[in-house]
């Protein structure tokens, strides 16, 4: 810290833009995910919960249930959770970020963020919030599934050796 002080550096903590932005990158996603995963992300900083929830594992909620929403959309509505993401970008992601994930961390953002989606990110834009009302995600708002399957969790943990 000595060292910071007399350089005069800073330290700032990774945000959730930032994990997400890296997470995309690792994903090679495609147009459609990218920006419902940045809408997801964009609307959680609304629930002052949210704030304290590790930044990492915001993005990386953000970004399953854009996968998710986005491939429902274009696969038959018989598809399964797990054919959803073996069909997309989620599993480079999955492998690099979720190594250290568990279920009792997992669950209450998984939750919370779907609550967000199907139910306050209504609220929010009634109040005419811009950042939620955005017209970059105006489309990808609209393709969201009115229900996110509690299973889909699980692709947030990685199997144990």
């Amino acid at each position: 810290s000595v060292v910071f002080q007399r350089l005069q550096a800073r330290l700032h903590r990774p945000t959730a833009a930032w994990f997400l932005h890296s997470s995309l990158a690792v994903g090679e996603c495609d147009t459609q995910v990218r920006n419902l995963a940045q809408y997801i992300n964009t609307l959680s900083l609304y629930d002052p919960n949210m704030q304290d929830q590790p930044a990492a594992l915001r993005a990386q909620v953000s970004l399953l249930l854009a996968v998710y929403a986005a491939s429902r959309n274009s696969l038959p509505s018989q598809t399964s959770c797990r054919e959803c993401m073996e069909t997309s970008c989620w599993n480079q992601v999955r492998t690099a970020t979720c190594w250290s994930n568990s279920k009792e961390t997992v669950m209450p953002i998984f939750t919370r963020m779907c609550h967000l989606l199907t139910t306050e990110r209504f609220r929010l834009e009634a109040q005419g919030l811009t950042a939620v009302v955005d017209q970059r995600y105006s489309a990808v708002a609209r393709s969201l599934p009115t229900r996110f399957p509690s299973e889909l969790a699980n692709e947030l943990l990685l199997p144990s050796l």
